[in-house]
């Protein structure tokens, strides 16, 4: 719930009231702060993809786009621990695939575990928070204990494309997914990654969404 829906009980004492509004300025200022960080984030991730900007540990150039306090505080808020100039595969940041299993319609001895089994359809809803029409499969246990995805996890659209739409769609495995979801895997024309401890699996995530929202996978 938001804040200003809630009713708060003030007391009548000055000492009270000083402290009430000291607490709620700060709430404020919080929030203010937090959505100036969500609209730089958002303005200055296409300028990171496509390196028109960098963020390094150095923090050097004043002159930059990003003045030097924000990109402080966009290293801390992505950790991304490596200078965006040096030339990487995305071969180089994972660390695992996980494979996909479309499981079977209904429990059986051979597959009695329960999960949700995210599809090439179901990408578009989940990245817009909509998570009511992922389908519920069964897997055995073997695949349940290979094949279920965690937080942080990225999976990629493998298969399914059309003249009009490339495959290599991305949705990102989020604590919010997991929490309406719980078990989850992806299905077989899809597979998941890990990226390596070092890396941000949420800005690599922004950054496949990115390559793919410019066309690039219909060169593959």
């Amino acid at each position: 719930k938001d804040l200003k829906e809630l009713y708060v009980i003030v007391g009548t004492s000055n000492k009270l009231r000083e402290a009430f509004d000291s607490l709620l300025n700060r709430i404020i200022a919080n929030r203010k702060e937090n959505l100036f960080l969500i609209k730089q984030r958002d303005e200055l991730m296409p300028l990171l993809m496509n390196g028109q900007v960098s963020v390094n540990y150095h923090l050097a150039n004043k002159n930059n786009v990003v003045n030097t306090l924000f990109r402080a505080k966009l290293l801390t808020l992505y950790k991304i621990g490596l200078n965006m100039s040096e030339n990487l595969k995305l071969w180089d940041i994972i660390d695992s695939f996980v494979s996909g299993d479309w499981g079977n319609e209904e429990e059986s001895p051979e597959a009695p575990c329960c999960v949700s089994c995210i599809r090439g359809a179901d990408i578009v809803p989940i990245c817009n928070s909509d998570f009511d029409n992922i389908p519920i499969r069964y897997i055995s246990n073997r695949s349940f204990t290979t094949h279920c995805l965690q937080e942080g996890d990225i999976i990629i659209e493998k298969s399914g494309g059309s003249p009009t739409q490339s495959t290599g769609r991305v949705v990102y495995v989020s604590k919010e997914l997991l929490a309406a979801k719980h078990d989850i895997v992806c299905s077989n024309f899809c597979v998941a990654f890990r990226v390596k401890p070092e890396w941000n699996s949420f800005y690599i995530y922004y950054y496949l969404r990115n390559v793919y929202n410019a066309g690039v996978f219909f060169n593959f």
